[in-house]
């Protein structure tokens, strides 16, 4: 007689930014040490990197990697607090202590606020291009890289599609090349609106509250969590 197999339960999340719902299972032992690595190596992009080998193994029968950067964070959130707690201890680092503070939040408060913006962004009279956000997927493809040229990469791969005024390009459609070049002749307002389409990029939050003792009073302070590093730092 071979051991038992477990059964684990399913559950359901809406992606914030096209409202599909998907399912997935927590993580298990095998997941967790994959995070364990991950977090003791100390490096920001192995942990995206073992984000996202978490997130393929516990969604069903979905393709993550077309979600944005910010329903990626969103869903391992939830991933995580069903997995092993709603409630985690993060560290924050006061200003007035000049320390960092361990504090706890519950899981189930982040919020992902999606609000309209404008991806169309016009180079001149005749020619427009439609911006998409990054996904983990661009993340990872820029691992360890930095700098001008790994900007205009990222700008590269967001730049969905390109309007004339007789057709309808997709970016994708040209080398490398081809799209530098392009990208190499926009005007510097469009690569202002660009930075800041960017800039507006829809985040994981969560507002919370911790206490710090300065001066020998007791001081109520308040901070943004907001990104997926601020929530395992």
């Amino acid at each position: 007689m071979g051991l038992p197999k477990i059964d684990h339960p399913t559950f359901d999340l809406t992606i914030p930014s096209t409202q599909e719902s998907i399912k997935y299972r927590p993580f298990l032992v095998k997941e967790e040490k994959i995070l364990l690595m991950a977090q003791e190596s100390g490096e920001p992009n192995v942990f995206v990197d073992a984000i996202t080998q978490v997130l393929n193994n516990c969604v069903i029968d979905y393709d993550i990697s077309n979600l944005t950067s910010f329903d990626t964070e969103y869903l391992f959130l939830k991933l995580r607090a069903n997995s092993v707690s709603d409630l985690a201890k993060v560290n924050i680092y006061d200003d007035d202590t000049e320390k960092y503070e361990e504090v706890e939040i519950d899981l189930n408060d982040v919020e992902c606020i999606i609000t309209e913006q404008e991806s169309l962004i016009k180079l001149n009279d005749l020619v427009a291009i439609e911006m998409r956000y990054p996904n983990y997927g661009d993340l990872l493809a820029m691992e360890g890289d930095s700098g001008l040229e790994t900007s205009l990469d990222m700008i590269s791969r967001c730049i969905a599609k390109v309007y004339n005024d007789e057709e309808t390009l997709e970016m994708k459609d040209f080398t490398q090349e081809e799209q530098e070049e392009f990208i190499n002749s926009f005007p510097a307002d469009a690569f202002a609106a660009i930075q800041k389409y960017f800039e507006a990029m829809p985040k994981v939050k969560l507002e919370v509250k911790y206490k710090i003792k300065l001066d020998g009073k007791t001081k109520t302070k308040k901070k943004v969590l907001q990104g997926i590093n601020d929530f395992f730092s």
